[in-house]
């Protein structure tokens, strides 16, 4: 009898699932840096019910973030348990997720990549200027790596180095900056760019590293530039007709323009 009872009792312990944790982010395919974030982290069998997030408690390795994370209970049963992690605003990186479930004091980890957000260019002023140069220009971007100096960030406007720099501010949300329109610069649209200097790179959790951000500025010939009406140039003090241009000094030749 003693052996049939070790055996049925091995039989039980067996049978009794092992609990699986999963998570997904809520509403979107990642989680941004600076974004707040929805986590639903699921548990199969977990072999408890709770009635509130009061049996529920949160650590968190990985990411420092500035106020601590929220847990909204979405279900509870003995099979199947899911709680919606709602994380602050914070930089990238990754959060490392210890969630604590009594009377068992079961501890369910999940890792949450955040990753960091791609750079834009937000604001050129003015947008456009002529080849001749000189022309200070304002330019700011979202989401570029915080630098305290001018010299951390490589300004360039089709190719080559803009000059005076001058650092405007810099935070976790956006960097402003004027920098000055080189001379003979080609007319037509070029390209202004900001690089991120050696180890200012990001990287995010595909092995993609941002490293620039740029904008178009136009730039009109200091020289030749033109424009001449070339049909339906007269109309009523009322306005509302269109008119056609050709208009020369744009770059890439003469370009047609309608006008309102």
């Amino acid at each position: 009898n003693g052996s049939s009872s070790s055996s049925s009792s091995l039989s039980s312990a067996s049978s009794t699932p092992k609990p699986q944790v999963t998570s997904v982010i809520d509403g979107a395919r990642d989680c941004l840096a600076y974004t707040t974030c929805k986590v639903i982290v699921a548990v199969a069998d977990p072999g408890v019910t709770i009635l509130s997030t009061d049996s529920l408690s949160l650590s968190i390795s990985g990411i420092s973030f500035p106020s601590a994370p929220s847990l909204a209970l979405i279900h509870s049963t003995t099979t199947s348990l899911a709680v919606t992690v709602t994380l602050p605003a914070a930089p990238a990186g990754t959060a490392s997720l210890a969630l604590t479930v009594t009377p068992l004091e079961s501890v369910y980890n999940v890792s949450v990549p955040v990753l960091p957000q791609t750079p834009r260019i937000v604001s050129v002023l003015p947008s456009s200027t002529t080849s001749a140069g000189g022309v200070a220009v304002t330019v700011t971007a979202t989401f570029l790596p915080k630098v305290s100096q001018a010299t951390d960030l490589a300004v360039t406007l089709g190719g080559t180095n803009m000059g005076g720099v001058s650092l405007l501010w810099s935070d976790d949300g956006s960097t402003s900056l004027t920098a000055t329109v080189p001379g003979d610069t080609p007319a037509g649209k070029q390209a202004l760019s900001i690089a991120y200097k050696d180890g200012l790179q990001q990287t995010d959790g595909n092995n993609a590293t941002y490293n620039y951000t740029s904008a178009e500025l136009l730039v009109v010939s200091a020289v030749d530039a033109s424009a001449s009406c070339v049909s339906n140039c007269k109309g009523g003090v009322s306005g509302g007709w269109t008119a056609s241009f050709t208009v020369a000094g744009l770059g890439g030749g003469i370009a047609e323009v309608s006008m309102f």
